[in-house]
C-alpha cells in the first residue's frame, strides 16, 4: 500500500504514559486494513521513558508511526496547541484518536469504521464499545460507563449529548471536515465532548455495538487531577452548543426536541445558570426545544429556588 495516499490519521497524545504505552502502540500496528493509516504520535515533552518507546517503534513501523517530539510542554500553555499541532500533522481524510493510556484490542476497529463512514456521506462520526481498566489493566465494572453505553445503544445524536457525554474518545473515528469546522474553531474550549458536539452539528454520529478497546481509568487523569475546572470548561462547551444549537435549527422531530429541551433545562437549574435560562426564553419564538409555556415558567420558578439555594 506504499503508493496509495493515508485514508486514517490517528491522533495518539502522549504524556508520561511510559508504563501503558507499548500496549497502546500495539494496538496500532496490529490492525488488520485494506487502506493505509498513519499514527501521529506527540510527545508532550514527558519526563519518563515514553519519548523512547515512541522512537523504538517509529523505528520498527516507519510507515505506520509518525513521532512528533516536544522539548517544552504544549499542555500546560492551555491554548489548544496539541490540537492544531496534531491536527496539521494529520493526512488522512478520517481521524480516529486514541491516547496514550488507552488501547484498542479489535484488530479490525479501523476497517469497521471506514467501512461505515464510506457506507454514508451523512456519518459524521462513529464510536463503539469498550471495556474499562484500571492502572493495572485489570477489567473493573464501573457503573457510570455502563451507563455511557446504554445511552449509546440508544444513540440519539445531539439530543444524547446534552443529557450526558456519553461517547468515549478511543473509540471514535471522525471526518476531516469535523477537525477542521469553524464550529470547531470557535468554540471556547476543546475537548473530546467538544469534537463529538460539531460532529452531531454537522451530521449523523453512529454507534457499533462492538468492544474495540479499554479505557484505562488512572488517577493521574485530567479529570481526576483538576475535576473541578475541566468540568467548569465543559459546562462553557455545553453552553456553547446549546447557543449553536438556536441559531442553526438542527432538523430534530418533536420527541427529540422534547427531550433535547428537558436535558437542557435540567442542566441549566443544576447549574443555578441564569444567563443560559434567560436566553432560551430570548429565543422562545424560534427555540428548537419545543415546550408548553406553562412548563418552561415552571421550570423559571425551580431555577429561582435553585438560585436562591444555591446563593448565586
Amino acid at each position: 500500500m506504499e503508493n496509495q495516499e493515508v485514508l486514517v490519521s490517528i491522533k495518539c497524545a502522549v504524556y508520561n504514559h511510559e508504563s501503558y504505552l507499548r500496549q497502546c502502540l500495539d494496538g496500532f500496528v496490529m490492525q488488520k486494513t485494506n487502506f493505509r493509516f498513519e499514527a501521529i504520535v506527540h510527545d508532550d515533552a514527558s519526563t519518563d521513558g515514553s519519548a523512547a518507546i515512541i522512537r523504538e517503534y517509529a523505528e520498527k513501523y516507519p510507515d505506520i508511526i509518525k513521532p512528533i517530539y516536544e522539548t517544552e510542554n504544549q499542555y500546560s500553555k492551555h491554548d489548544n496547541s496539541v490540537d492544531r499541532i496534531m491536527g496539521a500533522a494529520c493526512k488522512g481524510k478520517y481521524i480516529a484518536i486514541c491516547e496514550g493510556d488507552d488501547y484498542w484490542t479489535d484488530p479490525l476497529k479501523l476497517q469497521k469504521q471506514v467501512d461505515m463512514l464510506n457506507s454514508d456521506s451523512s456519518i459524521m462520526m462513529v464510536h463503539t464499545g469498550f471495556m474499562t481498566v484500571n492502572y493495572l489493566g485489570e477489567t473493573i465494572s464501573w457503573p457510570k460507563y455502563q451507563h455511557f453505553q446504554a445511552i449509546s445503544r440508544k444513540e440519539k445524536g445531539i439530543v444524547s449529548l446534552f443529557d450526558k457525554n456519553h461517547i468515549i474518545t478511543l473509540t471514535t473515528m471522525f471526518r476531516r471536515e469535523v477537525m477542521t469546522s469553524d464550529l470547531l474553531d470557535n468554540a471556547p474550549y476543546i475537548y473530546d465532548y467538544t469534537y463529538f458536539f460539531t460532529a452531531a452539528l454537522m451530521g449523523k454520529i453512529k454507534y457499533l455495538p462492538c468492544i474495540t478497546g479499554s479505557y484505562r481509568k488512572t488517577p493521574t487523569g485530567a479529570m481526576q487531577s483538576r475535576a473541578d475546572e475541566v468540568n467548569r470548561q465543559l459546562y462553557e462547551v455545553y453552553k456553547y452548543f446549546v447557543k449553536c444549537c438556536l441559531q442553526n435549527k438542527p432538523r430534530l422531530s418533536c420527541m427529540e426536541r422534547l427531550e433535547a429541551g428537558f436535558f437542557v433545562l435540567t442542566n441549566i437549574i443544576y447549574n443555578g445558570d441564569r444567563e443560559t435560562f434567560r436566553l432560551l426564553l430570548s429565543k422562545r419564538p424560534a427555540v428548537m426545544f419545543v415546550l408548553p409555556l406553562s412548563w418552561m415558567y415552571a421550570m423559571a420558578k425551580k431555577i429561582k429556588r435553585q438560585i436562591k439555594r444555591s446563593g448565586k
